[in-house]
């Protein structure tokens, strides 16, 4: 989209490319062999795929992690260099196993894991071609990497990688927690940004979740970027979609303030919100709010409960949201989240079997829950199995402040449990057309 630029730190790589990394194609590659392009602090050239042995494993991990721990960069499998100057293309060739292996190598040879993308260009057959291994500077630097008995830090240095001293290990692990420390200040910050623009004048509960990304994005502030983000949450999130339907039927408009839009319905114009309200700011952050259905239960003394149903599947096109706005801004890797419910005193968590409302057995009376947890951008971007998954793990500390052990409506893996939701919700129909597993067994309590 117009309103998105380019990733920060590989806009010199998109300058020396030609085009976007994840852009790259054949022609792009092979014009740095005719333009002699010389490796970069960014780039690298290999011409075959890393060996099996134990050295070219180390050099791998060396690899990756050097990028990682310095400012990104991608490495070019398949292109010869000499002097470290593009000098040929003999291609590699692709296969799941080798991408499975390097995976796992980098995986079990450095500490944190340096976590990296490959992607395949095919060449001259759709079997041959390029790899490209996308490493993006980490906010969890220094990676280490095992060497003989012991640990070293490499660093990309010009066009090779050398290990880095005491001194600069210190200084980057002094960066992680400096960083780490204001991501959760951060996260703190947005979403007690949001709970004055909520109406709490009337008895009910509201769902703030809020995203912060390791690796943050950029976004403009423009007239054609304000219409784009409005644009993109009306066609992308204003649906009876239960898992990408923030804002149901009610169409956002798009507003703008210091460094973010204001996502929210023309009849909250003006007043605090009673309807679905998203702040995404330019660095792919977002608070996003929304009200839970709550009810007397079904028992003579007629407990306040809060619908576990609609809990978890407002929950989930939060979640959705967030994290397509913050991988739409450019941020990548994980976040840090925070899933806060509060509303009327003294609730239960409510459940439904066969459309019947009842108050858990075990259920404590609640006020405010609050989970804390960091989740990939990918999960909650990508398939809706994963964002289910996602969904449970985020809930967990909501359900167990109720007093409830597991999140009864996902299973582990991100299956739907038809079981624990009213037949109105036709959460068969969405499973079969999103292709979600499904269970109709009640989870044993």
């Amino acid at each position: 989209m117009a309103s998105v630029r380019r990733v920060a730190w590989s806009a010199t790589l998109t300058d020396l490319l030609g085009t976007p990394v994840g852009e790259l194609a054949a022609e792009h590659i092979r014009q740095l062999v005719t333009d002699k392009v010389r490796e970069t602090d960014e780039l690298e050239f290999k011409a075959t795929l890393y060996a099996k042995d134990d050295e070219h494993k180390v050099e791998l991990c060396k690899d990756i992690a050097g990028l990682r721990n310095h400012r990104g960069g991608i490495i070019l499998l398949g292109v010869g260099e000499k002097d470290a100057v593009a000098n040929g293309c003999p291609e590699v060739p692709f296969s799941d196993p080798e991408e499975r292996r390097m995976r796992q190598v980098v995986a079990s040879g450095t500490a944190p894991h340096a976590a990296f993308e490959i992607r395949r260009v095919p060449g001259k057959s759709e079997t041959r071609g390029f790899y490209v291994l996308i490493a993006e500077p980490s906010p969890f630097r220094p990676h280490a990497v095992l060497v003989a008995d012991g640990l070293r830090y490499p660093r990309r240095d010009g066009t090779t990688t050398r290990y880095l001293s005491e001194a600069e290990v210190a200084d980057l692990y002094r960066d992680r927690f400096r960083g780490e420390k204001q991501q959760t200040e951060r996260l703190a910050q947005i979403a007690e940004e949001a709970i004055p623009h909520l109406d709490l004048t009337e008895s009910q509960w509201w769902l703030v979740v809020s995203l912060v990304p390791n690796s943050p994005g950029d976004l403009q502030i423009s007239f054609t970027a304000r219409a784009d983000i409005e644009q993109w949450a009306r066609s992308e999130h204003n649906n009876g979609d239960l898992i990408d339907g923030f804002w149901g039927e009610v169409p956002p408009e798009a507003g703008v303030s210091v460094e973010r839009y204001m996502l929210s319905s023309h009849a909250d114009r003006g007043a605090p919100s009673r309807y679905p309200i998203a702040f995404c700011f330019t660095d792919g952050s977002t608070s996003a709010a929304s009200t839970v259905r709550s009810v007397n239960d079904d028992t003579p003394q007629h407990k306040p409960v809060v619908l576990a149903p609609h809990l978890v599947l407002r929950a989930a096109t939060a979640l959705r949201l967030a994290g397509r706005h913050a991988l739409r801004t450019g941020a990548r890797g994980d976040a840090v989240v925070e899933v806060r419910l509060f509303g009327t005193p003294h609730s239960a968590l409510g459940f439904t079997h066969s459309d019947i409302v009842e108050a858990h057995p075990s259920s404590l009376l609640v006020t405010d829950a609050r989970a804390h947890l960091t989740l990939p951008l990918e999960a909650l971007g990508g398939a809706p199995v994963d964002l289910l998954e996602a969904t449970r793990l985020a809930l967990g500390d909501i359900f167990n402040a109720f007093g409830c052990p597991e999140v009864l409506q996902i299973a582990p893996g991100g299956a739907l449990c038809v079981a624990y939701f009213p037949s109105g919700y036709n959460v068969a129909g969405l499973a079969a057309a999103r292709e979600i597993p499904t269970s109709h067994e009640p989870i044993p309590e």
